[in-house]
């Protein structure tokens, strides 16, 4: 038995009462649908194209599903271009909506594989190198549970506005970030591996980082290698949300190795004159007191550089700036 169906529609508003998710807004849909059950199985083949309202976006999806009841013989070419991932947020029914980064395209094909439906010769690219961009390809075996990923990254910002904008606070205008990354489960936990950041700007804040996060769910183990230089620690604090100090500059080149509830860093530092070199190590386990061991060498610690004042002895002088420790 075959059966066409060939129809335009100019709302999903029909569709809400049995959907748990907000709809889009939509201005018309178009499908051009092949039924058939020539082996017994209800199959379909044909073509889905949705358009949004003031031409914000456009969505088609062009192939064949043999098997409606299985995952099964499923071949779906799969294209999408919207005006910015705000209008991808709403479409796909985001609870938080993404920054206004555009344009956005999309395209790559649905197919099964041992009962798990995947992607295949994924792409997408979202904003413009002069701005805030990234660029994604790979595959994900299973998109139900994402397994089998292998998704390589490449991103970059001019500065930081649209952060700036998503996060709804003040960050620091350190100039253009760029980086790349892979994100992978071929070790069994889906995790970054390798993750790279550089840029920023020499007189304010700068810094190049080298980075792997084993898994993602769990935080369980992360390997950073990094140099970061910045102006003063206000700086680094108005990055992190943080309340610091003016005091500067500040620099770091070291590692960090842990999870979620033990840290421990090595490495050479500064703040202002008073340079440090050594390890320390964190323990914020949930449900237990947070400790900090550190094994620190400073050849002399300048007490302004950590926020102590100096106090004049009674019938001496002394300059708070020059005064220092011999350790």
């Amino acid at each position: 038995t075959d059966r066409r169906l060939e129809r335009s529609a100019g709302s999903l508003s029909s569709l809400q009462p049995v959907s748990d998710l907000p709809l889009p807004e939509i201005d018309s849909i178009e499908t051009a649908l092949h039924f058939t059950d020539h082996d017994t199985t209800l199959g379909v083949e044909g073509k889905l194209e949705v358009f949004l309202p003031d031409e914000r976006g456009h969505l088609e999806l062009a192939g064949e599903h043999d098997n409606l009841k299985q995952i099964e013989g499923i071949d779906i070419a799969v294209r999408a271009q919207t005006r910015d991932l705000a209008v991808l947020g709403e479409l796909v029914g985001l609870e938080r909506p993404l920054p206004p980064i555009g344009p956005v395209a999309v395209s790559g094909q649905i197919r099964d594989q041992d009962q798990q439906m995947g992607v295949y010769a994924l792409e997408a690219k979202a904003g413009t190198r002069d701005g805030t961009w990234a660029e994604v390809n790979g595959s994900v075996r299973d998109l139900l549970t994402v397994e089998g990923a292998v998704l390589s990254a490449q991103f970059g910002a001019a500065d930081l506005d649209d952060l700036e904008t998503y996060l709804g606070r003040p960050l620091p205008s350190i100039g253009s970030l760029s980086g790349y990354t892979t994100l992978t489960d071929q070790d069994g936990t889906l995790g970054l591996e390798p993750f790279h950041l550089h840029g920023g700007q020499e007189d304010l804040l700068s810094l190049d980082l080298d980075a792997s996060f084993d898994d993602l769910r769990e935080m369980s183990e992360v390997d950073i290698a990094t140099t970061i230089r910045a102006r003063d620690l206000a700086v680094i604090g108005q990055l992190l949300d943080l309340e610091l100090d003016p005091i500067g500059p500040v620099e770091f080149t070291g590692e960090i190795r842990g999870s979620d509830e033990d840290i421990e860093s090595s490495g050479k530092g500064r703040i202002d004159r008073t340079w440090s070199e050594g390890q320390w190590k964190a323990s914020m386990a949930a449900d237990t007191r947070p400790r900090i061991r550190a094994d620190l060498h400073s050849a002399e610690v300048w007490l302004d550089d950590i926020g102590i004042q100096p106090r004049d002895t009674p019938g001496t002088q002394t300059d708070e700036a020059d005064e220092a420790i011999d350790p």
